[in-house]
């Protein structure tokens, strides 16, 4: 569910390190159509999911606010071993899941790339229900994005162009209909 651009990227790099380390983790996730800003426009509050795929059951979860270039650093896995295999999923707030399968941990640098290569981006407009929406943008996005238009509401201002209007409804009606990655 990912439109193709050549703007945005979104890539997460992990190390393993021995157990019981700080494990140096990176993440990159460049929302869809923000609006060009010095130093970046690229923060947001972002949720990371570890899910066994034999089990399907979620084996660790975490939310973080990445920095103005989209970054965020030293997130803590000493709780993941080496050679562990997890589907992982990465959704931005007011954005779509994306998935990446069976990704296998290593001691080594792994880079799980959301763009894949550069031509996907993460999807906005899922704006509705409580932290990070329903992974659909739907009619209940679109009547929340509406009955915010000319305000200020930093969920809806979907650009981050510092209020919401028409372009936002723009990048809702272009994602309309859209599922995330489950």
């Amino acid at each position: 569910p990912f439109a193709s651009a050549n703007v945005e990227t979104a890539v997460v790099t992990i190390t393993i390190l021995p157990a019981g380390s700080l494990i140096p983790f990176t993440i990159k996730a460049i929302p869809e159509k923000r609006v060009y800003v010095s130093g970046g426009n690229d923060a947001m509050n972002f949720r990371l999911r570890f899910v066994n795929p034999g089990t399907g059951e979620t084996d660790k979860e975490s939310t973080f606010t990445t920095n103005a270039t989209g970054i965020y650093s030293n997130y803590d896995m000493s709780s993941f071993s080496p050679d562990d295999v997890y589907n992982i999923y990465g959704k931005g707030e007011s954005h779509l899941t994306d998935k990446e399968a069976s990704v296998q941990l290593t001691n080594s640098s792994t880079t799980i790339d959301f763009s894949n290569g550069d031509t996907d981006e993460l999807l906005a407009g899922d704006v509705n229900g409580v932290d990070f929406g329903d992974d659909i943008v739907n009619a209940i996005d679109l009547s929340i994005l509406i009955t915010d238009i000319d305000t200020f509401d930093a969920r809806t201002d979907l650009n981050k162009d510092g209020i919401v209007n028409a372009l936002d409804l723009s990048v809702m009606i272009t994602n309309i209909d859209e599922v995330g990655d489950v």
